[in-house]
């Protein structure tokens, strides 16, 4: 009997996309929005406040990216399926009936 086939998966392939430690998106995100806030402003105490808010939010994204790094998709998830599973943590938890949708109507 042979032994079974391997195929290899390729650690970039199962990684998540961070930027700067932190998740792409946000990153980017609180980059743009640093910019708009430098660029609005147009002052020099605008500067400093933009380069003190990239700088704050790269460092807490990039916390926040160490702790757990796929925590925005499944924020998002979380969001997107909160009205059909309610949180009970307790078995005495109040539970829903079941949402409409489910009901095919």
């Amino acid at each position: 009997m042979e032994a079974p086939r391997r195929i290899p998966i390729h650690r970039s392939l199962n990684r998540p996309t961070l930027l700067l430690g932190g998740d792409r998106e946000l990153v980017l995100g609180a980059g743009l929005l640093a910019g708009i806030l430098v660029f609005s402003l147009g002052t020099w105490w605008g500067v400093v406040m933009g380069i003190a808010f990239w700088l704050v939010s790269v460092g807490i994204l990039s916390r926040l990216g160490k702790a757990d790094p796929i925590i925005r998709p499944v924020f998002i998830r979380h969001q997107k399926y909160q009205s059909y599973l309610p949180p009970s943590a307790r078995w005495c938890g109040k539970t829903r009936s079941v949402p409409l949708t489910w009901k095919g109507r």
